[in-house]
């Protein structure tokens, strides 16, 4: 009887270990299956873990313009107060900051959109999405108010403007270079 027990208890110790084989690598097979997806960005990379991100945050930066490319906010065609600016994601004031050059006609006007980000429904998937914003400007005659349509791109390092278009019409607006940090020329009429 003694040794029926123990032949019983062999092939439950064997069926136990073959079980729990199953069951690591079933396991394992799973996370790699759920750890690789498809990328379909051929600039960005698979394993975003190699990327050193040196970006705080992500900043639109424009300057605004006339039509013959003068900077209205800052230098010496500056014919528009800085602190007459406002922009918002909704109801929301976003904080305008100048760039550091900002007795030249250089200089900029940003605001960092990471917490934006956060608010809105840009998690959806995908590499390209919008942002709306609304840019108001206080003048003698009322306030103007334009709707700033932003596109976005989505890199390892989270989300970059690639272009803004007024009133979500007409032209596309870009940054002169490609790093994405250059500030882009909205020309505005007031």
């Amino acid at each position: 009887m003694r040794k029926k027990l123990s032949g019983s208890l062999e092939t439950i110790n064997l069926k136990s270990k073959s079980m729990k084989k199953l069951s690591v690598l079933t396991m394992a097979a799973l996370l790699l299956f759920a750890a690789c997806k498809k990328n379909d960005d051929p600039e960005q990379s698979a394993d975003c873990a190699e990327v050193l991100c040196l970006s705080v945050g992500h900043i639109l930066a424009v300057r605004l313009v006339d039509e013959q490319g003068k900077n209205l906010v800052y230098g010496p065609d500056a014919s528009i107060p800085k602190e007459s600016i406002s922009l918002y994601y909704g109801d929301k004031p976003l904080l305008w900051r100048s760039s550091a050059d900002s007795a030249t006609s250089s200089a900029f006007i940003g605001a960092y959109l990471e917490a934006t980000y956060a608010q809105s429904s840009v998690r959806t998937p995908g590499n390209d999405f919008t942002l709306d914003l609304t840019l108001k400007i206080s003048t003698a005659s009322g306030i103007k108010t334009y709707l700033l349509h932003i596109l976005n791109h989505r890199n390892c390092c989270g989300a970059m403007v690639t272009g803004i278009q007024i009133n979500k019409e007409g032209v596309v607006y870009k940054a002169n270079n490609t790093n994405g940090f250059a500030p882009i020329d909205l020309p505005i009429k007031i």
